[in-house]
């Protein structure tokens, strides 16, 4: 209802704002896979007129452009295109990182990127790449003072320890997510921790029996 309200006040000319309504409508929607390609293709071009996928590194993206990036390389992941989504998220940080690295903004970029990026890897089995992009996507939230995604960092860090044969690291990194996203009230995620913590490391996270 906001969105149809925010359309419906937005001038037909305001780029930005209209590249974030097509976005938003894809986040919201239900929509195909070919559907969210279209959209997303058409949001990014409304700003990057010459864009192709193919020749990302080839142009100069704000903040919001890369997140429809991001949008973009989630749609793949969700279709089941999981070497395509790693392909774009590993060259969506990389540009992030040498054109952004330094801008503040930038501290929430690649923290989200890296959460997202390492969801996949570890997804995959490539666990040893999915611990060290974790831990940069860490260091930058430390960094830059940017936490939201530090919780689901440590979060898939820990599953990926565990999937090593590292215990210990994995319950202390569970421990570290837990405490974050208690402190911030996010039950879903809280919730869903604890289980994965206990099917796991096969103890009950918070009493360790």
């Amino acid at each position: 209802k906001l969105l149809e309200e925010l359309e419906n006040l937005a001038d037909h000319d305001d780029q930005a704002t209209q590249q974030f309504i097509l976005r938003s409508k894809v986040l919201l929607g239900n929509y195909s896979f070919e559907e969210q390609m279209d959209m997303l293709v058409r949001a990014i071009r409304m700003t990057v007129p010459q864009f192709e996928l193919d020749k990302l590194e080839q142009f100069v993206y704000c903040f919001d452009e890369v997140k429809v990036i991001n949008q973009i390389a989630n749609a793949y992941s969700k279709a089941g295109q999981r070497k395509k989504a790693i392909g774009l998220y590993d060259r969506l940080l990389r540009y992030v990182q040498t054109h952004n690295l330094g801008i503040t903004r930038s501290g929430g970029l690649i923290p989200l990127i890296s959460h997202n990026y390492a969801c996949e890897l570890c997804v995959d089995k490539r666990y040893e790449d999915a611990i060290e992009i974790a831990e940069q996507g860490k260091q930058v939230c430390i960094d830059c003072g940017h936490y939201q995604f530090l919780p689901g960092l440590l979060y898939v860090k820990a599953e990926c320890c565990h999937c090593v044969g590292d215990d210990e690291k994995s319950k202390d990194l569970y421990l570290q997510a837990y405490y974050i996203y208690r402190a911030i009230n996010d039950t879903e995620n809280l919730k869903r921790l604890l289980s994965d913590a206990k099917a796991q490391l096969g103890i009950d996270l918070l009493t360790s029996k």
